[in-house]
């Protein structure tokens, strides 16, 4: 198997995992706001770098989705998420745990949208990769379907979906 493949695979997977625990303590009244975020923001990280795996861009270990984000901007991928909403979702990643940090806000419904959007977008690459090659596969996160080209302004020879 392709080395790229498997480690996108891989996230893809652990991705996944975050977002039940996501989804499953959203359902909870009272699961504490900063675990449910913590794992929003660890499924967005996941499924970003899942998607970087896929494409060959080399990334170093952040928890910072900002960082991600610009790094995506700079490798021709959109990410489909408002990088200020990445900002604020950044944290939950790590900073809030340590005691006297005040983690931004964000609302629930904001984070599960975030999540959704990004599901939408990332999670058919791990069904629909391995035969289009970096140079024509659609470098976009927020395909709304397999088979929907997400690109725009660009011929269609020029890009395929996800």
């Amino acid at each position: 198997m392709n080395p790229r493949r498997e480690e996108a695979e891989q996230l893809l997977a652990a991705a996944q995992r975050d977002r039940t625990g996501f989804r499953i303590l959203l359902r909870d009244a009272e699961s504490p706001v900063e675990i449910v975020l913590f794992h929003a923001q660890q499924a967005a990280e996941k499924l970003i770098k899942a998607v970087f795996s896929l494409n060959g861009v080399t990334y170093r270990r952040t928890h910072d989705l900002a960082e991600l984000n610009e790094l995506a901007a700079r490798n021709g991928i959109a990410v489909p998420i408002d990088r200020e909403l990445l900002v604020r979702l950044g944290p939950y990643g790590v900073e809030f745990r340590y005691l006297g940090v005040k983690a931004p806000k964000v609302s629930l419904e904001e984070a599960e949208t975030a999540v959704e959007t990004l599901f939408t977008g990332a999670y058919p690459l791990a069904v629909h990769t391995g035969t289009a090659s970096r140079r024509t596969r659609s470098r976009n996160l927020s395909a709304s379907a397999p088979g929907v080209s997400t690109c725009t302004g660009t011929p269609s020879s020029a890009c395929t979906s996800i």
